[in-house]
Order: C-alpha cells, then sequence, then structure tokens
C-alpha cells in the first residue's frame, strides 16, 4: 500500500521511513523524541527516521526496524518484537507524511533510562556514525509537540508534523 501511495502520487524514489514511539500514560499520549547530533535536525528532538538504504531491500519494515536498532536502540529486528510494537489486531500501525511512513509504535514497557546508556556507550565507541545520531532520548506529551515553542526545547518540524497527524482514537 505504501508503494502505491507513493506510485499514485508519482513519486519515484524511495525516500524515507520513520517511526513515532508513543506510551499511554494516565490517558495522556506521550512521543519518544530523539535529540539529535548532526544532521539537518542537529540540537534538535525528533523521531526515529532515515533514508532507505541497499541494506534494506527496498523495504520499508527493514528500513525502519534498521533505523530503530542505529538511532534509538530499540531492538525490533524479530518479527514478534516487531509485530508487539507495530501491530494492533494483525493491522500495521501508520500514517503517511511528506510521503513516507511513519510506523506508529506503542509501547509499555520500554526503559528509556536503559537505551539512553546505551546511546552514551555507543556514542563513546568506535562503532559507525550511523550509530551515534542521537545523544539522548525522553518522552515529551504527544498533545504539545505539534504547538512547542523552540524557546527550551527545539522540536525538528518533522516531529511536529507526525504529532498533528496522529489521530489517538485511531490508535
Amino acid at each position: 500500500m505504501i508503494k502505491e501511495y507513493r506510485r499514485n502520487k508519482n513519486i519515484n524514489t524511495l525516500g524515507g521511513v520513520a517511526a513515532a514511539i508513543l506510551n499511554r500514560n494516565e490517558n495522556k499520549w506521550y512521543i519518544l523524541l530523539g535529540k539529535q547530533t548532526r544532521g539537518s535536525y542537529k540540537d534538535k528532538f525528533s523521531v526515529c527516521a532515515g533514508s532507505l538504504e541497499k541494506i534494506d531491500y527496498g523495504c520499508y519494515i527493514l528500513g525502519i526496524k534498521r533505523e530503530l536498532m542505529e538511532e534509538f536502540k530499540i531492538d525490533v529486528t524479530s518479527t514478534d518484537n516487531f509485530n508487539y510494537l507495530f501491530r494492533k489486531g494483525g493491522l500495521l500501525r501508520y500514517i503517511m507524511v511528506n510521503s513516507s511512513p511513519v510506523f506508529i509504535g506503542i509501547s509499555k514497557d520500554l526503559n528509556i533510562n536503559d537505551l539512553n546508556t546505551v546511546i552514551i556507550n555507543h556514542n563513546n565507541s568506535d562503532l559507525p556514525e550511523a550509530y551515534k545520531e542521537m545523544s539522548y532520548l525522553n518522552y515529551f506529551p504527544l498533545s504539545g509537540v505539534s504547538s512547542a515553542e523552540e524557546e527550551f526545547i527545539k522540536i525538528s518540524d518533522f516531529a511536529k508534523k507526525i504529532a498533528k497527524n496522529i489521530d489517538v482514537n485511531k490508535l
């Protein structure tokens, strides 16, 4: 369906892929964002996202599995882990933003302290730069991300657009 959507919009490149990881706490939704260390969103918080690479074989699911491991240190390489995070009733949760799929994950048990420890360790290692794109992760109220003021916390326009387009009533 994603490739058909892109064909109908006359988009001939594979483009990118993203993931919005959500958590619900006492009827309030939160989105997990990472502070970027480089690129066009340097020093801003954003969702996990990137371009498809050759090793993804044109598959958006393989692309987001790789990006989640590289950027957010979330391992969804197994089908069971991926389905637990991104499927509901067998259906894959995603929206299209800027002509790219944004997979919507819902997690009740991610420990961002553990993930941030891995991020710090990777940033201080000899790993490839693809594993050093974030300085840390944090949850932000979903309803406030799309209108966040840039004075204290900078959030990427892409993350704002994604937050604005997520309908929590359809999750």
